[in-house]
Order: structure tokens, then sequence, then C-alpha cells
């Protein structure tokens, strides 16, 4: 799909093993191998990519109002992993990370897009790299810029800026992780 000389796996075409959960070097930036952008062990399964600015608080207030949405979508989804595809992950580090967020959130994050070059639809190409490097085929994002997607992307689900993740949006989540792992 992609020819990222940072991004291709190993000759076994598998993610490498690790015998203790890596750390993601946070903030990420441009040109790191993806493994630094990992938080944990990424597994296959579903995976929910977050965008943080309109989408877990509405309008930039900056107070995570809507992280409680999130937190019921990984609790109705057991085997959810969260992967943040938002700027934030550019600008802070982990220890923000892990203070800021909720504990749930953070627990449930393998992992970081990586940041590419600027490309049409960037945050896009950031998240079809990740997914395919470790083998994600169900996944869908939720952001409020649609921009940064080609039209008609059907693993974004949109979020309306003014009021960021909402219970109707928690629902339709919720539904696509369901009825796709039946």
């Amino acid at each position: 799909m992609f020819a990222f000389h940072l991004f291709r796996r190993t000759p076994s075409n598998e993610p490498p093993k690790r015998d203790s959960p890596r750390k993601a070097t946070l903030p990420i930036k441009e040109d790191m191998e993806i493994e630094a952008c990992c938080n944990g062990n990424v597994l296959t399964g579903p995976t929910l990519f977050y965008d943080v600015d309109g989408v877990l608080h509405p309008n930039d207030t900056g107070n995570l109002s809507c992280a409680d949405f999130l937190t019921s979508i990984t609790s109705q989804i057991p085997g959810l992993q969260l992967v943040m595809s938002s700027n934030w992950r550019e600008t802070m580090d982990l220890e923000f990370f892990q203070r800021i967020f909720p504990k749930e959130i953070v627990n449930r994050t393998v992992g970081f897009t990586p940041v590419l070059s600027a490309h049409p639809y960037r945050r896009q190409r950031e998240i079809e790299v990740f997914a395919s490097y470790f083998g994600i085929s169900m996944f869908i994002c939720i952001d409020d810029q649609e921009r940064l997607y080609e039209p008609g992307w059907p693993n974004l689900h949109l979020i309306e800026r003014s009021r960021g993740l909402d219970t109707f949006s928690t629902e339709k989540i919720v539904k696509y992780f369901s009825e796709g792992s039946q």
C-alpha cells in the first residue's frame, strides 16, 4: 500500500514480539520508526483511532469533557484498542498523557499514529500506515476534521466539533464494532 522505509515489517511479516511492553516515545516526530509510536503490544483486533480537539472536548475547550464517552465505548467493547491520531501526539510527553487522560484511555491506548510529511489527507494516510503495518483490518476513526480524509472514506466517523463525542456517536461506534465482530 505504502512504501515508507520506516514502516516496513520484519522479514517474518509480523510485528516484533517483546518480553516486556514498550512505552511510546512522546512526542511523536516525523521520521520516527513506527515501533517508537507504540505503547504496548499492538494486536490485529478492533481498533479505534481517536482525535482530541473537537472530539474529546468540543470547540477546543481543553477540558476533555467528552472523554467519558470514549471510556463508555471501551467498557462496552472489551477487546477494543485505542490509537491516538490527534496532533496532541506531536507535542505532549508521556507524563502529560498519563496525567491528563482518564486511566481507562491511557491503559487502552496501544499507540500513536506516525507523523508523515505533508500529504493530501494526511491523517487518513497516517492511520492507514499504522493499520497496515500491524495488520489491523477492523477499525474506525473519530475526528472532527473531514478535510484530513478522502471524501467518503468509510472508516471515518465524523464528529460535530461544537458537540464533541456524544451519546449518538457512542451508540453508532459500539454498533459498528459489535456487528463487525459477529
